[in-house]
């Protein structure tokens, strides 16, 4: 994520590459974005749709409430190769790990706010 929002420059990085300076220009755009959502927390986040866009509430209900499956692949890094390569790939995606960090809390404030301002009802 950390990349992607660093634009193409971000994706031309050596692994190892990015930075605290990608992480914050990514936290940069993440403060300039209206609406943030997590899939772990979209049946909540998706009031940030009903507020910000005038989205109707009735038909994302169903959508957004239906549980996320887990990938099958989230255990891949230890079925490759063990611990070694698991912290292997955190200590290359720190900052990645980080940004989505930040993003949750981005996500839940813009929640907040949205929850604030719209009467739902579902």
């Amino acid at each position: 994520m950390t990349r992607i929002l660093n634009g193409y420059a971000g994706w031309k990085l050596p692994p190892g590459g990015v930075n605290k300076s990608h992480f914050t220009r990514a936290k940069g755009v993440i403060d300039r974005m209206d609406v943030v959502l997590t899939l772990k927390t979209l049946a909540n986040d998706y009031i940030q749709l009903v507020d910000r866009f005038g989205w109707s509430n009735a038909s994302l209900a169903n959508e957004v409430t239906t549980p996320v499956r887990k990938s099958k692949h989230s255990s891949l890094p230890k079925l490759l190769s063990g611990v070694e390569l698991e912290q292997e790939l955190m200590e290359l995606n720190a900052w990645d790990v980080a940004l989505h960090t930040y993003a949750r809390g981005v996500a839940a404030r813009l929640t907040a706010a949205a929850a604030s301002s719209t009467t739902m009802s579902i």
